[in-house]
């Protein structure tokens, strides 16, 4: 069985100015947490490949 890499393109997208209050770094912590999801999506497919293995 051959496997064939492929490319995966995430995009992840929130209201992260939303219910701050103008406060700058609420926006901050948003977006932290969406770069965070990203990289946890990121890990799945990894970790989907290691088991199979």
């Amino acid at each position: 069985m051959t496997t064939e890499a492929r490319s995966l393109m995430i995009l992840i997208a929130g209201p992260y100015r939303s219910g701050t209050g103008d406060n700058p770094e609420k926006p901050a912590a948003n977006v932290r947490v969406m770069n965070e999801t990203a990289l946890t999506l990121t890990e799945i497919p990894s970790a989907a490949a290691r088991s199979q293995s």
